[in-house]
């Protein structure tokens, strides 16, 4: 998984196997419309009764793909980690956005850093 920002948006783009479990190959996130960004430790991160719309979830392992109903669908790109990349946006297709990235800290950073 890849992720870049500019001034506009921020890009997921997903590896090869990633891109095959979550249905989906890249995202890009108007800046705009993120409302929080933060990397939370695993268990703090709500998903237990996410009705999956498309994806692939493998109990304790991974989740990947859309989650939820109508205004609160989540996309998610996780695996077991200690702490996940959260992006929470406001008028996006997505509410929430949960990914496995390897420094979820300095990702949020990052991303804080490009928002207005």
């Amino acid at each position: 998984m890849k992720i870049e920002t500019d001034l506009q948006t921020v890009t997921v783009t997903l590896s090869p196997i990633e891109t095959l479990l979550a249905f989906r190959h890249r995202l890009s996130i108007p800046i705009e419309t993120i409302t929080s960004v933060r990397s939370v430790k695993r268990n703090e991160v709500p998903y237990g009764s996410l009705f999956r719309k498309l994806g692939t979830h493998l109990p304790g392992v991974a989740r990947y793909g859309l989650y939820g109903v109508g205004d609160a669908t989540q996309f998610w790109a996780a695996v077991r980690r200690e702490k996940l990349l959260v992006i929470d946006t406001e008028g996006w297709k997505y509410a929430r956005v949960v990914l496995s990235v390897p420094d979820p800290d300095m990702a949020a950073a990052i991303i804080a850093a490009a928002l207005p």
